[in-house]
């Protein structure tokens, strides 16, 4: 909308080695009154688009099941895990009956015959799961109870190399 600088500036460190583009920003400007009601009510706008967009409840169903189930779940799986988000159902069982049910979506996630390991997903070759390498990577740091010797915040520098993903990037 009009509220927003959205006006395209690079930053870039002294050698040159990094440079982002400075996000969007809300003007206060003096001659426009309300425009704070009024960015914020665009914000609101977009996250409710977001949130009941067609590919959400997939979505969030998607990232569910691959962090407490399996990497690669079936069309059915995902259908099911949807289902629940969209109505707030899962198994007969109503939660809220509204839609985003975080609720009826884990529970959908839970108890779906995949994740307990029943059926022709128990012995499914691509069955199991996969962690992101920077997930691998701190739950080896975990493992091993690595403190940092300055007992500041640990800082993952430079990991793009090593694992291939980089956080916070």
């Amino acid at each position: 909308g009009k509220y927003f600088a959205n006006v395209e500036s690079v930053v870039s460190t002294y050698d040159g080695a990094q440079s982002f583009r400075n996000p969007p920003v809300f003007l206060r400007s003096v001659s426009d009154v309300g425009v704070e009601p009024a960015a914020l009510a665009e914000v609101e706008s977009l996250l409710d688009y977001l949130f009941h967009h067609g590919n959400t409840p997939i979505f969030i169903g998607k990232r569910l099941i691959q962090r407490f189930v399996t990497s690669n779940p079936s069309a059915e799986y995902l259908q099911v895990v949807g289902e629940a988000f969209r109505t707030g159902r899962c198994g007969g069982t109503v939660f809220s009956g509204a839609y985003g049910d975080l609720a009826a979506t884990v529970a959908a996630v839970l108890l779906h015959p995949e994740a307990l390991g029943e059926g022709a997903a128990a012995t499914s070759p691509v069955r199991g799961a996969l962690r992101e390498p920077l997930m691998k990577f701190i739950h080896l740091l975990r493992s091993m109870e690595y403190r940092d010797g300055q007992h500041g915040s640990i800082v993952l520098k430079e990991l793009q190399d090593v694992i291939g993903q980089f956080p916070y990037q």
